[in-house]
């Protein structure tokens, strides 16, 4: 055993030494690293090329759907450009997507999930600052139909509508720009709806500014038997709990109501009880707000925090014989407006009195109100109302003060071209709003524009109307003259500019008429058109509390702000 062990040791030396072994791996090693400089030398070229290639491709790529993504905005036009991340942006956004509308979206907004859902309404999310000069230029707002600047701002929202003013100023072709402005507070509104509003008419832009509070109050009030029991002739009574922007909206609307319908005095008063922890402070403003009108409404305030004892018990809810017609609870804090409507309906004991309230969805504390209507009598007839869904409508965009008051104008005009006999078949300008092509819905818009510039060449202005009592205003013959002429000279430059000639009779088709002649030539029946659309100036301006004023006529501007 020795000898073998012996033999073997002595065997494997002799034929692979130490030495030789070290020699070896070091021949293997340099070996290895020729075939290895050879393969980098061979195909490492390749290698590096193509991962070059792979990676730019990916770059492409990305970039490619970044800017496809975005592409279409170059050949965009009519569509809608929201800005912002204020209140009921999101529902405003969808409301007008849904109805078919192309809408881009500039906004701050960090929830990926909800650019997500954006996105597949269609929506072009672009993330930044709202009023970036750069995202505004690429939203293509020069060739947008509308402009709605809804952040939490106003002062935002201010610079997002100058920006778009500066974007499309001395535009002279097409539809003019429609910038809708988002104020927070609903008084403020109602002052900048005054004669401001319709300079930037005069450069491509038609300024509009809107609250969704106000907005909101309106419809609130309307989804109610209220509006049928004061156009009935009755006394009516409503208890308004909350006194913030909604409830304070809710009030100056109910008021608008009752006097439309008597504007001289009804047979039984207009009340209204406001119920909030500031309420008086709510009541003096809107009384501020509406002095000369005073005597046709009954306003009471009640100061109580909506959670105390006071509040619980309910005092301020007559039982019996004399209930109110409507409760309307405006508070942000749903439980605390659950809570609210809970305690009114256990006081009255009646589900006859509807009881109205503010939630923020059609989901949520909604359905939960829906369903537990139709099992439990105590919820029967507890309303929700979701305010941003109902506010943030297409309603939002077409019932501005500039449509409106276009569309109040062709109202007019129709009712005077059907009291003449004519026909659609005659004119077919003379039919509903809703019928007219968009070039003549533009035309009216464009007489609309024009009312500022108009009444000053008579020394008259715009102002806001706070006194609903004081007679319209009444054109003397010779401004009524100069103004029709005024009409008619705007109406020819505009018909030339969009290619009409004159011909023997109007033909829609051709682009003909025989009126493009100076004012003097006009058949006298041409000429009342004009005259007519001047007399409506008034009440069609009335409606949106808007009065024309003499300049420097110091004893009726205390009647206007």
């Amino acid at each position: 055993m020795a000898d073998d062990g012996n033999f073997t040791d002595k065997n494997e030396s002799s034929l692979l030494s130490p030495s030789l072994r070290k020699h070896l791996f070091r021949v293997g090693i340099a070996c290895a690293a020729l075939y290895i400089a050879y393969l980098i030398d061979t195909y490492i070229p390749f290698i590096l090329s193509a991962l070059t290639v792979y990676t730019l491709l990916l770059v492409v790529i990305f970039l490619s759907y970044e800017q496809l993504h975005h592409l279409h905005l170059l050949f965009f036009k009519d569509h809608l450009v929201i800005c912002g991340d204020g209140p009921g942006a999101v529902a405003t956004v969808k409301a007008l997507s849904r109805s078919g509308l192309r809408v881009v979206r500039i906004c701050r907004d960090e929830d990926p999930g909800l650019s997500e859902r954006c996105s597949h309404l269609g929506i072009i999310n672009l993330k930044g600052s709202p009023s970036s000069p750069t995202l505004l230029g690429k939203a293509r707002i020069s060739r947008a139909r509308a402009l709605i600047a809804i952040d939490t701002d106003d002062g935002i929202n201010a610079e997002i509508a100058g920006r778009a003013w500066n974007t499309v100023e001395g535009r002279r072709t097409g539809e003019a720009l429609t910038c809708l402005v988002h104020i927070m507070e609903p008084a403020v509104t109602r002052l900048l709806t005054g004669p401001e509003v319709w300079l930037g008419s005069r450069h491509g832009i038609r300024f509009d500014f809107f609250n969704l509070f106000q907005t909101g109050g309106a419809f609130m009030l309307a989804e109610t038997p209220v509006p049928a029991k004061v156009s009935g002739g009755n006394s009516f009574h409503i208890v308004v709990i909350g006194a913030g922007r909604l409830g304070k909206s809710l009030v100056l609307h109910a008021i608008r109501l009752w006097h439309d319908h008597w504007p001289s005095g009804a047979p039984g008063p207009c009340r209204v009880t406001v119920i909030a922890a500031d309420a008086t402070a709510a009541v003096d403003l809107v009384q501020a707000m509406l002095p000369a009108t005073l005597g046709l409404f009954e306003i009471y305030a009640k100061d109580m925090k909506l959670d105390s004892g006071e509040f619980i018990r309910a005092d301020f809810i007559p039982k019996g014989a004399d209930p109110p017609d409507a409760i309307f609870i405006c508070i942000d804090d749903e439980s605390l407006g659950l809570s609210a409507a809970v305690t009114v309906r256990e006081r009255l004991g009646t589900t006859r009195v509807p009881v109205v309230i503010r939630t923020r969805h059609s989901h949520g504390i909604t359905t939960f109100l829906k369903t537990l209507g139709a099992g439990y009598e105590l919820y029967q007839n507890i309303t929700p109302f979701p305010f941003l869904e109902r506010a943030c409508t297409q309603r939002l965009l077409f019932d501005n003060v500039h449509e409106l008051t276009a569309r109040a104008i062709h109202e007019g005009y129709l009712n005077q071209q059907l009291a003449l006999g004519v026909t659609p078949a005659e004119n077919p300008s003379a039919v509903p709003w809703e019928e007219l092509p968009e070039s003549l819905k533009e035309s009216n818009r464009r007489q609309a524009d024009a009312i500022a510039g108009r009444l000053e060449s008579v020394g008259c202005r715009l102002g806001v109307l706070s006194d609903w009592t004081i007679p319209l205003y009444t054109f003397n013959p010779e401004d009524l003259e100069r103004l029709a002429r005024i009409e008619h000279e705007r109406w020819v430059e505009e018909r030339i500019a969009a290619g009409w000639t004159i011909g023997p009779v109007r033909n829609v088709q051709l682009k003909k008429t025989p009126w493009l002649i100076p004012y003097e030539d006009l058949p006298e029946s041409e000429k009342e058109k004009d005259r007519s659309a001047i007399r409506l100036l008034p009440p069609i301006l009335a409606q949106f509390d808007l009065a024309i004023i003499p300049m420097g006529d110091s004893q009726e501007q205390g009647k206007l702000h």
